[in-house]
C-alpha cells in the first residue's frame, strides 16, 4: 500500500515572522458554544486527544544516526489519510477508519486513487450495566479489544472518548455512566443489581456528576441543554394568551377611567357652583 498526502494538515498557518501565526479556528470559541460550561469543554478535549495510531506504527523520535555512516537522518511521521463516513458512527470500528491514497501496482503505470475500507460484520454484544444486547457492525479489532478488556462494559469505561470516536460507542457509554451515577440499574433482582453496581462503581472515580450529564454530547447538543437549563433556572414560561389578556384587560380599564374623569369634573364644578349661589348674599329672591 502507497500513500500520500496532499495537502499538509492544518495546525495554523506559518510565515517567516512568527507575528502572523494564525490559529486553527476552534469550535467552542465561535458563537453560543463559547458559552458552554467548564465540564463540557473537558470532555470536548478529552475527544479531541491524538487517537491512538491503528493503521501506522508512529514514529517516536525525530532523528536517527546511521551505525555504518554515522550520518543523522531526520524521520518523517506522516499516518494516512482517514475518513470517517456516517455507517463509522452507527457501528463499532474500534478506531478504524476508511483510508485514503493511492496504489501504484506497476512502476510504468500512474498511481490510482483508492480507498481501503476496514471488514465488518454484524455481531452482537452485551451490556452488563444496562442489561442490553445490541446489534451493530463491527470490526474484528472491536472484539478483539472487548476480549482484552474482558467485558463490553470494561472496554467501553477504560476507553477514551478520543479512541471511541463513534456516536453509538459515545451515547452508550454515556447512558452506562448515568445509570452507574444515579444507581438506576434495570436489573429486576437486587442482588444482581448491587453486584453490578460493585463490579463497575469505581469507574466513577474518574467522573464527577456534572462531567457525567455533559459527556458524549455532541456541540448543538450540549447547546440546547445549555438553553434548556437556562429557560428552567428563570422559572415556568408564561403563556401568551395570559400577558394578551392582562394587556386587554388594562386598555379597558384605563379606557373607562378616562371616560369617568370628564364627568367627575363636570359634577364637581356643579356642586360648587349651587354653593356659592346659596351663599351669594346680593342673589334676588324668587
Amino acid at each position: 500500500m502507497a500513500h500520500r498526502r496532499l495537502l499538509p494538515e492544518n495546525k495554523g498557518l506559518y510565515n517567516v515572522n512568527p507575528l502572523y501565526y494564525i490559529p486553527k479556528p476552534h469550535s467552542l470559541n465561535d458563537g453560543i458554544a463559547k458559552n458552554l460550561p467548564k465540564a463540557y469543554k473537558k470532555y470536548y478535549e478529552e475527544l479531541m486527544q491524538k487517537p491512538t495510531a491503528v493503521h501506522h506504527i508512529p514514529v517516536k523520535e525525530k532523528y536517527q544516526r546511521d551505525p555504518e555512516t554515522g550520518v543523522v537522518k531526520r524521520l518523517q511521521d506522516d499516518p494516512p489519510a482517514l475518513i470517517y463516513p456516517k455507517a463509522f458512527h452507527r457501528g463499532l470500528w474500534g478506531g478504524a477508519a476508511v483510508i485514503k491514497g493511492f496504489s501504484h501496482p506497476h512502476l510504468k503505470l500512474p498511481r490510482i486513487p483508492r480507498y481501503w475500507i476496514p471488514k465488518l460484520e454484524i455481531s452482537v454484544v452485551y451490556s452488563e450495566v444496562l442489561d442490553l444486547f445490541i446489534t451493530t457492525a463491527m470490526t474484528k479489532r472491536t472484539i478483539q479489544l472487548i476480549n482484552k478488556h474482558y467485558g463490553f462494559d470494561h472496554y467501553l469505561l477504560q476507553t477514551p472518548a478520543c479512541d471511541l470516536r463513534s456516536d453509538l460507542a459515545l451515547k452508550i457509554k454515556r447512558k452506562i455512566l448515568l445509570s452507574l451515577d444515579k444507581k438506576e440499574l434495570p436489573h429486576t433482582d437486587p442482588e444482581k443489581r448491587d453486584q453490578v453496581y460493585n463490579t463497575y462503581k469505581h469507574y466513577l472515580q474518574k467522573y464527577d456528576s456534572e462531567y457525567i450529564q455533559w459527556y458524549g454530547l455532541k456541540i448543538h447538543e450540549a447547546v440546547q441543554k445549555m438553553n434548556f437549563e437556562e429557560e428552567k433556572a428563570q422559572g415556568p414560561i408564561e403563556p401568551l394568551k395570559h400577558l394578551y389578556r392582562k394587556e386587554l384587560i388594562q386598555e379597558l380599564v384605563d379606557e373607562q377611567n378616562q371616560k369617568l374623569e370628564p364627568q367627575e369634573a363636570a359634577s364637581s364644578e356643579g356642586t360648587l357652583s349651587s354653593i356659592f349661589t346659596r351663599l351669594n348674599p346680593f342673589k334676588k329672591s324668587s
